[in-house]
């Protein structure tokens, strides 16, 4: 990086405002390389045989009158920093940042979607026409659901109440747009409703939207464990910028 002796804020600011861009993504894919060799043979806490991984946002305060392209409210820029992590060994695969008014859930289309491979999102990114791309790829989805989501029961089957489930039924979605947007009777979807003990308020239900129907669903109760251990990016970036 052609810095000599302590690293100060200002040194490191003068030489990531005169680098090529391209000397750190290139260093960056040397290290998540690395990385990933390393943690082959990690697990991902979750049981499964199958590449894992999650996608979620961060939105990055920064000072209006320094970005004034980073556009998002009159007084105050942000950047929205959209990530897509593996989670054995939570090493980042794929990023974009883009400015703050951008929505999460176009972030989808620039995702490859590996065939066999869970993704696990947020309901922020509940879109039905999105998410039939992940099952066109012949991949997997776990992602919130939202409370008006409006559907058909086609099954519902047993569940075991002592580990917080409540509910595991396959679904048709009912409404019109829901029916054009994921065209797939073949492939109904999958819903489960857990109930997870809160730090303030207690159980908290929480209902989960997959489209694993022929075989063992994703275990949710850890995918919740994890989205409320993630790594949060926005304090520790937003400071430095």
């Amino acid at each position: 990086m052609g810095i000599r002796g302590n690293i100060t804020r200002t040194n490191l600011a003068y030489a990531n405002e005169h680098r090529d861009w391209r000397v750190y993504e290139a260093l960056g894919e040397v290290l998540i390389r690395k990385v990933r060799r390393l943690c082959a043979e990690d697990s991902n806490g979750l049981d499964l045989d199958e590449m894992v991984y999650a996608v979620d946002a961060s939105t990055i305060d920064l000072c209006l009158s320094m970005f004034p392209w980073a556009h998002f409210r009159k007084t105050k820029a942000a950047v929205k920093l959209h990530t897509q992590i593996n989670l054995t060994g939570s090493i980042p695969v794929f990023m974009r940042i883009t400015d703050g008014l951008v929505h999460d859930v176009h972030f989808m289309d620039q995702i490859f979607f590996e065939a066999g491979s869970i993704y696990v999102f947020d309901r922020g990114y509940l879109n039905f026409a999105r998410l039939f791309r992940v099952q066109t790829a012949q991949a997997y989805f776990v992602i919130r659901a939202k409370r008006n989501t409006r559907f058909h029961v086609l099954e519902s089957r047993p569940v075991d109440k002592s580990t917080g489930l409540r509910c595991d039924q396959s679904i048709r979605l009912s409404t019109r747009k829901g029916k054009r947007d994921y065209p797939s009777p073949s492939f109904p979807i999958r819903v489960k409703k857990h109930f997870f003990l809160g730090l303030k308020s207690g159980c908290m239900p929480h209902s989960y939207v997959e489209n694993r129907s022929k075989v063992r669903a994703v275990p949710t109760k850890g995918i919740h464990r994890w989205k409320k251990s993630g790594i949060i990016l926005k304090p520790a970036v937003g400071k430095a910028w």
